[in-house]
């Protein structure tokens, strides 16, 4: 969703550890090699219309409006309370 709180990343990095076989393996077959080796060697956010240019993802969606606004305060409500 091309949104102001979506980001993709390999958050493990950011931990010390080695990402799995999706950033190991995968990544650098999406993308091109010097774009998977920033991301697993810094762990740095991309924003989705960056990923779209890098070839991280296929196409970005605007959110629905008040419709998906009051999903994520449902959602948001719902995770404080259990």
């Amino acid at each position: 969703m091309n949104n102001t709180k979506t980001n993709l990343s390999l958050p493990e990095v950011m931990l010390g550890l080695l990402p799995g076989a999706g950033g190991t393996q995968r990544l650098p077959t999406i993308v091109s090699v010097p774009n998977a080796l920033d991301m697993a060697l810094t762990g740095k956010n991309i924003k989705p219309v960056k990923a779209k240019k890098m070839g991280l993802v296929d196409a970005t969606v605007e959110p629905l409006g008040e419709s998906s606004r009051l999903y994520s305060a449902v959602v948001t409500c719902k995770s404080r309370c259990c």
